[in-house]
């Protein structure tokens, strides 16, 4: 039985192959049958015919009817540098696509030719409708028509016929009717957002309404700040500049250094910005330093240069009711509505939620820029001098004795890695528990600045913190009380142990040796 079968499952398999190479035999035959119903026909596969040959150096207007859309009208300007729309002069039009038109039919060539083919024969090959029409005139006054009938699955081609001749039906690679299947998007010069690096951008500023964001990078640090772990620092209303936390510069980077176009949504003279929000839209500047190539004009050597430019984009809406990932924007030198892949970073830096913005991080001092530092819980108080030299840091009591460097050492990492957990704009203040008292104090020396860190009480569970012109950053009980950390003689002391546990009285051993 199992013979039979086998048996029965090869002579299946045979059949189907031969009615595979029928299917593909009948095909062929019903072409050639076609052409010799409708007239003569030439099928071969060595004598190819050439459907047209053009000239895209001299083309000089176009006329595209693409079924279904409107009919595109084109000319080159009088003095031959660009082309204009009929329907709108003052849309940006990309000169390289017309003469891909022109090249879609060039030189194109045929394996099949349909001669004599009647008027009322031309809806077999869906000429008497066709899918496109393309007209093409020259500067030495001749002109080109065509026309894009149906496609044959056959050959993979689509049926042709050109103006001169109708009645002779050709079968063009699907490549050549392809590229003349277009719409007015695809002759629109697009513009290209600027190549931003992330050591190039300088600054990024947000505008509406009369309110200004400005955030400046500053590659080193910012002169005079109490660190170098900032590079990025915002200024509000004109305001001073604050540190941005580390993360958010490097996402607003990021954002900008990736931001590309994703599609064209209006491009007419008359387009009603509101329908995108870009009636009143904010306005991002970005300042930022470009490479230049310059040639000496006398020796003929080439050099890099760098110089200063600022692009500008107006966001607006969201695209859709609810947004579907996409937003409005343009540029001020066209009229052109882009949409850009939504950015929450953009979104969030152009705000103005500073609890997005601000860093976190309580502290984040760099001991190569500090001279000294002061701990106290208001009765004790503890001293660390750094002596900066060719070889390194030192480090050593301000009161004389020998400091614990490892004790120090930890001491500093807690404070230096202790972060804010809300901010006062979202917590609501115990007027009974609010006090200028601090908890623990540290006073930092940086060159001839002096900044002064400050735990003070603001409501049962949470304490503010005041440090170099901020005072809205928050920690919790626990996070004063609870983080732990194995110092000196083996208890988890935390950041209020500082003054309970390692500066009070009869623990400063804790800092000596």
């Amino acid at each position: 039985m199992k013979k039979r079968t086998d048996k029965r499952l090869r002579n299946l398999a045979i059949l189907g192959g031969v009615l595979v190479l029928l299917i593909a035999v009948f095909a062929a035959v019903k072409l050639a049958m076609k052409a010799k119903e409708d007239g003569e026909s030439s099928v071969s596969a060595t004598e190819a015919y050439t459907v047209a040959i053009l000239d895209p150096q001299t083309l000089t207007g176009i006329k595209l009817s693409v079924r279904g859309s409107e009919e595109l009208v084109f000319s080159l300007k009088d003095d031959a540098t660009g082309w204009v729309w009929s329907a709108d002069e003052t849309v940006p039009l990309d000169n390289s696509a017309f003469a891909n038109v022109v090249t879609a039919l060039n030189g194109a060539t045929s394996q099949y030719r349909f001669a004599e083919v009647p008027a009322d024969g031309l809806a077999a090959y869906g000429l008497d409708d066709p899918r496109i029409r393309v007209d093409f005139s020259f500067s030495d006054g001749t002109g080109y028509s065509g026309s894009v009938g149906d496609y044959n699955a056959f050959s993979g081609g689509y049926y042709y016929s050109d103006g001169s001749d109708p009645g002779t039906v050709y079968v063009i690679p699907a490549s050549s009717g392809d590229m003349l299947d277009l719409g007015i998007d695809d002759f629109i010069l697009w513009e290209e957002p600027p190549e931003l690096t992330a050591a190039g951008i300088r600054s990024v500023t947000f505008e509406k309404g009369g309110s200004k964001t400005v955030f400046t990078y500053y590659p080193s640090g910012k002169a005079g700040f109490y660190t170098d772990s900032f590079k990025w620092f915002v200024s509000v209303g004109g305001g001073e500049e604050s540190p941005v936390s580390p993360s958010a510069g490097d996402s607003l980077v990021s954002a900008l250094t990736s931001f590309g176009f994703a599609g064209c949504s209006a491009f007419r003279a008359d387009t009603d910005y509101s329908a995108y929000g870009l009636d009143d839209p904010l306005r991002m500047t970005v300042a930022y330093t470009e490479s230049e190539t310059v040639t000496d004009s006398t020796s003929g050597t080439s050099a890099t240069v760098k110089k200063d430019a600022e692009w500008v984009l107006l966001l607006g809406s969201r695209e859709g009711d609810e947004g579907d990932g996409n937003f409005f924007c343009r540029t001020e030198s066209t009229g052109l509505v882009y949409t850009a892949l939504w950015s929450e970073v953009l979104a969030t830096l152009s705000g103005g939620d500073m609890t997005k913005i601000l860093p976190a991080e309580l502290v984040l001092f760099n001991p190569s820029m500090t001279d000294k530092i002061e701990l106290s819980d208001g009765s004790v108080s503890l001293g660390v001098v750094i002596t900066h030299g060719d070889s390194g840091d030192t480090y050593s009591n301000a009161s004389g004795a020998d400091l614990n460097y490892s004790a120090w050492s930890a001491l500093a990492d807690l404070l230096n890695g202790t972060s804010a957990s809300s901010f006062s704009s979202l917590v609501e203040a115990d007027p009974s528990v609010v006090s200028e008292v601090p908890v623990f104090s540290a006073v930092f020396t940086f060159g001839d600045t002096v900044a002064k860190l400050n735990i003070l009480p603001y409501s049962q569970n949470w304490y503010r913190v005041s440090f170099f012109g901020r005072d809205d950053q928050l920690i919790t009980a626990e996070d004063l009380y609870g983080r732990t950390l194995m110092v000196g003689g083996g208890s988890p002391p935390a950041l209020r142990a500082v003054q309970h546990r390692l500066i009070s009285t009869g623990k400063i051993d804790y800092f000596n040796s």
